[in-house]
């Protein structure tokens, strides 16, 4: 993980778990760590700078951000971790309304806004050519490819594919 060490970075569902060992090995490895979670117990033993945020709201990742750079600088590493998992959960169709929303606004409502918060200052164009210079051909997969796959993954030559996730990226580990 060389590279790290002096940069600033985010890390969300920092009190425990992933984003616990993420927060303790990026600053391990010189990064200065913003830590940020919900419990404040769970972040204060970890040592580290930290923030107690709802991330589910807009209000609570413009602090999240706002609060980093302040005490820190800008994010440059930002490793979106919190969530709210499903393992103790109802399945969809028994869980009440509430639980459902608050799912949604943790899980897809938070991430958007600090991404949004933390663009780097690049647009579309240079974002996709970031991405196209990950792949060996030096571009991404076309809607064709992607459809190609789909449609093999719906066929009997593929019925030995069971709840995988199929990467289209041509030949690269991205």
């Amino acid at each position: 993980m060389a590279g790290v060490e002096g940069r600033v970075a985010l890390v969300t569902g920092a009190g425990r778990g992933i984003g616990r060992a993420v927060a303790e090995l990026l600053t391990a490895r010189g990064a200065r760590v913003m830590a940020v979670a919900r419990s404040e117990d769970e972040l204060r033993r970890l040592g580290l700078d930290y923030l107690v945020a709802d991330l589910g709201t807009a209000a609570g990742c413009s602090q999240a951000v706002e609060e980093t750079e302040r005490r820190l600088g800008a994010v440059e590493i930002f490793v979106c971790n919190h969530g709210i998992g499903s393992a103790h959960e109802k399945v969809i169709w028994e869980q009440d309304p509430q639980t459902w929303e608050e799912t949604l606004r943790v899980n897809l409502d938070g991430p958007f806004h600090l991404t949004r918060l933390i663009r780097r200052g690049i647009g579309v164009d240079e974002v996709w050519a970031e991405r196209a210079a990950l792949y060996r051909p030096n571009r991404v997969a076309t809607p064709q490819e992607v459809a190609e796959t789909i449609a093999f993954l719906a066929t009997e030559e593929a019925s030995g594919v069971s709840g995988q996730a199929i990467r289209v990226s041509l030949g690269a580990q991205v």
